[in-house]
């Protein structure tokens, strides 16, 4: 039409310009960010990497529970390679002593690496109470645990906050890593038991010249899971119902009973179950401990066994039999999970199991998941083996402690913290220079 405008004549005048200056710096981008890349593919590891950041380890500092441990753990074994550490401790219900507890040593500002040891299902909490300028511009890991063959689905949003998730053995790693949308790292854990305290057998009641096997469980940990009462049933088959004073004896300590009591749907704690457990073992002649112990005392308790014996349906770790083993004791235990990380036929014996779907749930753990049931029969010939071949159960008990020192000490430890902690680093001002070149492109120069 005479007169009329087409759509190009309609543009802003600037149109062009600003497409040739977008194409201009498209191209910036492309040299800075993307040719480096394709260079890098070939690089080797820098022969020198960035000293690991001072770190904030956050967790139960203050709870008498396996992952309270691991987490205090985790901070001594930092502490003695010099390396600067302090923690936030977010324990709901503190159980130590003041005494057992690291002492607070604050970091200076700046950039520092978050370990947080909190389980998924308290990962949104956690975010929450510590807030998002906690975790901003630090390198953020989660150190969690988990015990079944399959990870929830409801928790896979707690992987967001975090660069990446450590945990302590490979079994769980395999399940983890299989849904993880970052990478999924096996750390060993450090084992390294209490001294323990002046209180001997006889101040637990154990006669000297009778032949303890000993097992230790947390009842806020799932006592289904822990399985104590397949011990008893074990210890009846290899020795009867043995009178009162006479034969081995079977002894049980159990922690956290009385907060496990007071949420027994969170914890999968049946109504009764407590009560039935001490009545069978009163019958094969056994000992409940039904008490919390501090640190040294529960130490100086697996000195004064002769075996430790855990048929539990799944760990993530175990660590009461690697505290147990690396004290030399022999350990009988089910052939499956995390504790495979440091059991091995060399160094223990490893009781025969079947993998069962759970029939309903029980705490966490859901009805069609899938968890060991250990061979009671086999449990039990182990059990009448140690005990009649007690120099070849104490030489397999030494060997246990010097696998368990090497692989689980402080040096191995801190070492596999420190390292990955360098290569973060790394990653963390390499992935800085990148975002700094993208940047560059497109403010133009």
């Amino acid at each position: 039409m005479a007169g009329g405008t087409d759509a190009r004549s309609r543009r802003p005048a600037g149109w062009h310009g600003l497409g040739r200056d977008l194409l201009r710096r498209s191209r910036v981008v492309a040299r800075s960010f993307l040719w480096p890349v394709d260079e890098r593919v070939a690089e080797p590891r820098p022969s020198v990497l960035p000293e690991a950041p001072p770190v904030t380890v956050v967790g139960s500092i203050r709870g008498s529970t396996g992952m309270g441990e691991v987490t205090r753990a985790a901070i001594a074994a930092l502490r003695e390679r010099g390396h600067p550490t302090s923690f936030v401790d977010l324990e709901p219900l503190p159980t130590l002593e003041p005494a057992e507890v690291p002492v607070e040593a604050p970091l200076p500002s700046g950039h520092r690496a978050n370990l947080v040891f909190m389980n998924a299902v308290n990962v949104r909490d956690t975010y929450r109470r510590l807030g998002r300028a906690f975790f901003a511009g630090r390198i953020n890991v989660g150190c969690w645990n988990w015990e079944m063959t399959t990870f929830p689905a409801q928790w896979h949003g707690a992987f967001a906050p975090f660069d990446e998730v450590w945990v302590g053995s490979r079994h769980t790693q395999s399940v983890l890593a299989a849904v993880a949308p970052v990478p999924v790292l096996r750390i060993p854990n450090l084992v390294r038991p209490a001294a323990p305290s002046a209180r001997t057998r006889g101040d637990f009641g154990f006669p000297d010249d009778r032949f303890v096997f000993l097992f230790c469980f947390d009842a806020c940990s799932v006592v289904e899971r822990k399985n104590p009462a397949a011990i008893v049933r074990a210890f009846r088959r290899a020795f009867g119902s043995s009178a009162p004073g006479t034969g081995p004896l079977l002894v049980l300590k159990m922690n956290n009973g009385d907060l496990a009591a007071r949420r027994p749907a969170l914890f999968g704690l049946d109504p009764g179950s407590i009560p039935a457990l001490a009545q069978s073992l009163e019958e094969v002649g056994g000992i409940l401990l039904d008490e919390r112990f501090d640190r040294a005392t529960t130490s100086a308790l697996m000195y004064a066994c002769d075996a430790y014996v855990s048929l539990h349906r799944c760990e993530g770790f175990g660590l009461t039999m690697a505290e147990a083993m690396s004290m030399g004791k022999p350990c009988i235990a089910t052939g499956w999970s995390g504790n495979l990380d440091f059991m091995t036929a060399a160094n223990s014996y490893l009781v025969g199991f079947r993998l069962v779907a759970l029939e309903r749930d029980y705490g966490p753990y859901r009805a069609g998941e899938q968890w060991a049931e250990p061979d009671e029969e086999d449990a039990a010939r182990w059990m009448r083996h140690v005990h009649e071949n007690r120099e070849e159960a104490h030489r397999r008990g030494r060997v246990a402690a010097s696998d368990l020192a090497r692989e689980h000490g402080a040096s191995a430890a801190a070492g596999a913290i420190l390292d990955r902690l360098r290569l973060l680093e790394e990653r963390r001002r390499r992935g800085g220079r990148l975002a700094s070149a993208w940047r560059a492109g497109f403010a133009g120069s």
